[in-house]
């Protein structure tokens, strides 16, 4: 016990027992409290529940020291209800909730003791599985210490050790690597006292960082743990923090690594006369290692060994991982009947029968339950039982949803989601096989759904999330925490984490949780392509193998099987290279364009006959080009400009560019994170903003043609990881202003900044109040990280800096309206891929930030080109045509012409979202009217004068 706290019980003694002597209600409260400390000192803890419930329940006298006693009776009315047993725990959030009340009314000013009692409700609550009361509750227990001149920083710190574990249960990692970064700095000054303590303590701690992903920094603090073990001389910590070094490397699949560290840890264990349960969780580890080397024998061994010693401790739902481990190790070496038997006994362990009832799970059941009905219909797949298969498949389903629905951020729901899409893509396998061996369309189109739920779910929330509603705090805060996401020093990494937390706290307070999106309905999406007369490829890439589903607006479907993700990306990286190296506007050394010419015909014949071939047999697709034909790439083939596949073999080079069989003749070509999020835009209604256009043609001051692959060099390099550091200037753009000048003259309501006049803070004042937008400018892709790629707006010095940048998570801070946003500059169609959402680009930022759709490049564009490209385009929207209709017949236009025909000038621009005509408004603005007027009173006036 500190010093402190001694002195604190020193007092409350001595300073009740002399106050008793005049005040008999002050006299029977510390009465009850005596009594209630022996009866729990004895063991007899129901009386001693019911003396503090006395002493809680005493009436309130406005006496500072009565309340005070009476706030900690009712604490330890809980905390004792809680000793009892799990059984009690519901019971014990009364007495919390009146220690909290009292407490309050006590402290108004704050105090530790109202930050304790909520933590210790909030630990009741998340024992209890309800996650997002506990969350509510360690908040605010940490917002009151934060108050605090004096808080009691050991029990802080276990609010943020519970609150991470909150959030990795509810498998949130984004916050719950904002709690443990924001604990650490805490955690590197505090010690207590005693050297075991500090051992101890900072073993709790560390231990954390591993479940956060912050493998490299684990290690080295553990070490150092290790060593503060084994200079102590204490054989239980040794054989814990070698535990949880291997423990790492058997998450990262480095099992010869992590046997050796875990029979060390073995060892330890045994010499300190360890209890079961923590020999037991060695030998779970163990079987996991054998397992994953494939050693089905010693893994046997070993998970039989955990088993029995698991049992000997008592607690069931211990049991769950070893038994679910066991059935697969026994389904793996053919012992299928043993294999579901310890599935059962999982479900048994977990609290469940079979069959399951959804509506029976609670939250603590979800991560666990979900992840055995996986690995249990893998097993059923395996062993022929298909029906079985897929009805585990749909519950892991329904439990995923239910996960990714109680997460807050955007990382946190694509990380689940990359995690859940290997079994959407197992689903779809089986339903693959289903379909060939049946003939069955309902299992194709069970494919379709299943490839559809596994897309795009975080953008489908963004697209129902209302904005415009939300407190000016939380908006302050995403601006903030969009810019700390891009620093890398420990003061910003401090204070990102406090700024997510008080988020979190906010959106908590607001209770304004989104709604599930519901799976893609069949018959909705077929009206919709009748009623469009557009034809549908969907595609499910996966590691071995990988699907597509074609849709005819008739309703005629086709699924195939395709090659894995590795062929996939060979395909796509040998035509975009192809395109880049052939590309020309002038043939100078035929020799050499002939072999590049070659190479293109093969790549773009290749790549349609493998990624498109047999599907064009349900499309409704023809060589008069009055088809429609919509993609929903994955993958690597987000990456793919479809538009250049060769529907035919052209024969031998050399070849006329403008004549080549594009697929893109055939069709209007558009593309769509999912078909889901196409119908959800065609069904919203959004208050279109007044102005037309707005337009930016930034001016830069680079001087060399190196300054743009240095800007990118740098955005790519961790070490310039910080919002406040400037890059390289960037080269001029000769024709940026011509494009932006001729299209702003092409719409009424328009608006065009020029020049060191386009800056990036205009943008983001005027960009919600205009329906299309067009930036001509640079822009930039970070392959690390997508935070930190941009699009660059005027530059006025010598360098370019941070707010002259528009971040890819800045646009997530804003609210845009927009029917169309057109990024007339470098690879904005491009960035990382995140399994399950596509490519997190910046086309797919305009998308979430509301753009219902969006025109943006593949690559490195010719600005000359582009611009041509762009001018077209308008020009073709502002004759009523569609923005696909639009965009294909700019493309036919560039391959007629003679300096871009080739597709590196034309191919690049990629269409996403809606494909439809724009609605613009055709009112004249209030200037016209002022002239009109001044006009009809001219010529009124000349008619009088005439008359007169």
């Amino acid at each position: 016990m500190s010093l402190s706290r001694l002195l604190g019980w020193l007092f409350l003694l001595l300073g009740g027992q002399l106050l008793a002597q005049s005040d008999p209600a002050l006299a029977r409260a510390q009465e009850l409290l005596d009594a209630g400390y022996e009866l729990r000192s004895a063991k007899s803890l129901d009386s001693a529940a019911h003396s503090f419930q006395t002493l809680a329940e005493m009436p309130a006298s406005g006496n500072p020291q009565l309340d005070s006693l009476r706030g900690l009776g009712a604490h330890l009315w809980g905390h004792t209800l809680t000793r009892i047993g799990k059984s009690r725990y519901e019971e014990s959030k009364e007495p919390y909730r009146l220690a909290i009340e009292i407490r309050d009314a006590l402290y108004p000013d704050g105090h530790n003791d109202r930050a304790k009692s909520r933590f210790n409700l909030g630990y009741v609550h998340a024992r209890l599985g309800e996650f997002e009361a506990a969350e509510r509750w360690f908040q605010e227990s940490d917002l009151l210490y934060s108050q605090l001149a004096s808080p009691d920083t050991m029990r802080w710190l276990r609010v943020y050790d519970q609150l991470a574990n909150n959030y990795k249960q509810r498998e949130d990692p984004q916050m719950a690597r904002s709690v443990v970064l924001r604990a650490l700095p805490m955690v590197e000054l505090y010690y207590l006292g005693a050297p075991f303590d500090q051992a101890d303590f900072y073993y709790q701690h560390v231990t954390n960082l591993s479940n956060i992903g912050l493998d490299e920094l684990f290690e080295e603090k553990m070490a150092r743990v290790l060593e503060l073990y084994t200079s102590l001389e204490d054989p239980f910590g040794q054989g814990r923090a070698h535990q949880a070094i291997a423990t790492v490397a058997m998450e990262r699949g480095e099992y010869k690594k992590a046997i050796p560290g875990l029979l060390k840890a073995m060892f330890f264990l045994e010499k300190a006369g360890e209890e079961q349960e923590n020999i037991a969780s060695v030998k779970y580890n163990l079987a996991i290692s054998y397992f994953g080397l494939g050693d089905l024998d010693a893994a046997s061994k070993a998970i039989e060994e955990a088993i029995k010693k698991y049992m000997a401790v008592g607690k069931a739902p211990l049991l769950i991982e070893p038994y679910n481990l066991a059935a697969n190790i026994y389904s793996k070496s053919g012992k299928q009947e043993i294999a579901e038997k310890n599935f059962l006994l999982g479900l048994e362990a977990l609290g469940l029968a079979s069959p399951i009832v959804p509506d029976s799970i609670t939250a603590d059941q979800l991560v666990e339950l979900s992840g055995l009905l996986d690995d249990r219909a893998t097993h059923y797949h395996r062993y022929g039982q298909r029906q079985k298969a897929e009805t585990d498949y749909d519950l892991v389903f329904q439990l995923q949803d239910r996960i990714r629905l109680e997460l807050d951020s955007e990382e946190s729901r694509n990380y689940v989601g990359e995690r859940v899409r290997p079994v959407y893509q197992r689903a779809i396998e089986l339903a693959y096989e289903r379909y060939k061996a049946d003939n069955d369309p309902a299992q194709a189109f069970r494919a379709l759904v299943l490839a559809e739920r596994s897309k795009a779910f975080s953008l489908l929330i963004a697209v129902n999330e209302a904005r415009g509603d939300r407190p000016r705090r939380e908006h302050e805060l995403e601006r903030q925490i969009a810019k700390l996401e891009r620093m890398d020093d420990p003061e910003s990494i401090n204070q990102l984490s406090l700024a997510r937390l008080e988020l979190q706290r906010l959106k908590d307070l607001a209770k304004d949780k989104v709604t599930l999106p519901e799976p893609l309905n069949p018959d909705e999406l077929i009206s919709f392509l009748a009623t469009t007369q557009t034809s549908l490829l969907e595609y499910a890439q996966g590691e071995k193998q990988s699907y597509r589903i074609s849709l005819s607006p008739s309703g005629k479907i086709g699924f195939e099987e395709l090659a894995g993700k590795a062929r996939l990306a060979e395909l796509v990286n040998d035509l975009r290279e192809a395109i880049r190296a052939s590309a020309y506007k002038t043939i100078s050394l035929k020799d050499k364009q002939e072999a590049l010419d070659h190479d293109f015909k093969v790549a773009g014949w290749a790549a349609f006959q493998e990624i498109i071939g047999s599907a064009t047999n349900e499309l409704a697709l023809n060589k008069t080009g009055s088809g429609k034909l919509l993609i929903i790439p994955d993958g690597v083939l987000g990456f793919l400009p479809f538009g250049t596949l060769l529907t035919a073999d052209p024969g031998t080079p050399p070849y006329a560019y403008s004549e080549l069989p594009y697929l893109v003749r055939d069709a209007e070509i558009s593309y769509s994170y999912s078909a889901a999020y196409l119908l959800e835009l065609s069904e919203q209604e959004v208050a279109l903003p007044a102005g037309n256009l707005l337009a930016f043609a930034p001016t830069f001051r680079g001087i060399s043609e190196n300054s743009d692959y240095h800007t990118s060099r740098a955005i790519n390099i961790k070490m310039d990881k910080a919002a406040d550091r400037s890059l390289p200037a960037l080269m001029p753009l000769r024709f940026n202003q011509e494009e932006v000048e001729v299209v702003a003259k092409l719409f009424s309501r328009s608006k065009a900044y020029l020049g060191e006049k386009a800056e990036r803070d205009q943008f983001i004042a005027a960009a919600g109040d205009h329906r299309v937008l067009l930036i001509s400018s640079h822009a930039f892709v970070n392959s690390r990280d997508p935070n930190l790629s941009f699009i660059a707006f005027s530059q006025r010095g010598d360098s370019l800096e941070s707010n002259e940048m528009l971040f890819m998570n800045d646009l997530g801070t804003l609210d845009l309206p927009t029917q169309l946003a057109v990024l007339s500059a470098c690879e904005t169609s491009m960035g990382k891929v995140s399994p399950g959402e596509g490519v997190l680009s910046l086309a797919r930022a305009f998308a979430r930030a509301g753009a219902a759709s969006t025109l943006t490049t593949l690559w490195k564009v010719d600005d000359e080109a582009t611009k041509e490209l762009s001018v077209s385009f308008f020009r073709n929207l502002k004759a009523g045509q569609s923005r696909s209709q639009a965009i294909r017949n700019a493309q036919l236009e560039a391959i007629e012409s003679k300096d871009f025909m080739h597709p590196y000038y034309w191919s690049a621009m990629t269409l996403y979202g809606n494909p439809g005509k724009l609605e613009l408004n055709s009112s004249l603005g209030l200037k016209w009217w002022m002239i009109g007027g001044v006009i009809l009173s001219f010529f009124g006036f000349a008619v009088w004068r005439m008359i007169k």
